[in-house]
């Protein structure tokens, strides 16, 4: 006879979120953004459909936010002067204006329960 395994085990590396540690989150995001940033750069006219692009620009403004403030903020100035240059002023408007979901929710969410419960 097999034993049937817990369908909602509650063992704590289970229950707790990973852990971001912002150094490796920033060694991730770093050539990411630059990958973007020199493609832009690369670009005559805007390499990227309309939701592309609007993709990118939200993508581009939330990895920043791992980066030091100052490297944060010229990254972000550069890439919307490209966007700006591709002739993507609204798009660039609005990720230079966007705030960036946070890495996780805070812990003061709770999901409700639900009726059956």
């Amino acid at each position: 006879m097999s034993r049937q395994l817990d369908l909602f085990p509650t063992t704590a590396a289970i229950d707790a979120p990973p852990a971001l540690d912002p150094e490796s989150m920033r060694a991730r995001v770093r050539p990411r953004l630059a990958a973007l940033l020199a493609e832009a750069r690369a670009a005559t006219e805007n390499p990227w459909t309309a939701e592309r692009t609007r993709v990118h620009a939200h993508m581009f403004h939330g990895m920043t936010s791992w980066l030091p403030a100052e490297e944060r903020d010229r990254l972000r100035a550069a890439f919307v002067a490209e966007l700006v240059r591709l002739g993507q002023g609204e798009a660039a408007a609005k990720a230079a204006s966007q705030q960036p979901f946070p890495a996780r929710p805070p812990a003061e969410i709770s999901i409700p329960a639900t009726a059956a419960e």
